[in-house]
């Protein structure tokens, strides 16, 4: 889902929502942006596509601010990251590259992962949210099929 045209988007910085991922509440580092008076959360390059959610009060999001505020919050970790040449790649040439870089750094912090492990770490979140996802969708289309088959 899109959260509107390219002149309404405005980037809100990084944070986190409790977001539903293969049926279980997790806590997810996101990227905020704002669309008019609604705030929606990308959850990164899924199906070769961006994908965003809106963010409702129950998702208790927390804002950590712009990309300069992350990585002054997160300066050991970047400097990790930014010494090994091919995890640094790895982010920036990744589908989302800033948002991969914040779940990468907030992974070394909070979990204590080497750089290359919160780098693969980053980059698998993204294939389980596409294929939790995927399979949320398919859910969904299964149970309105057998709605219209019994009908």
């Amino acid at each position: 889902m899109r959260p509107g045209n390219a002149s309404d988007i405005q980037i809100a910085g990084f944070g986190f929502v409790d977001y539903f991922i293969d049926g279980s509440l997790q806590r997810l580092p996101v990227q905020f942006i704002r669309c008019g008076q609604a705030t929606w959360a990308r959850l990164g390059q899924l199906r070769h596509a961006p994908s965003y959610i809106r963010v409702t009060a129950t998702m208790r999001a927390e804002t950590m601010g712009d990309m300069g505020k992350v990585t002054q919050r997160y300066e050991s970790e970047l400097q990790a990251v930014l010494a090994d040449a091919k995890s640094w790649t790895r982010c920036l040439f990744s589908s989302s590259s800033s948002l991969t870089l914040f779940r990468a750094l907030h992974g070394i912090r909070m979990r204590g992962l080497s750089v290359a492990d919160a780098v693969s770490a980053a980059e698998q979140l993204v294939v389980k949210l596409d294929q939790s996802e995927y399979a949320a969708i398919q859910g969904i289309a299964t149970f309105y099929a057998n709605e219209l088959v019994h009908a």
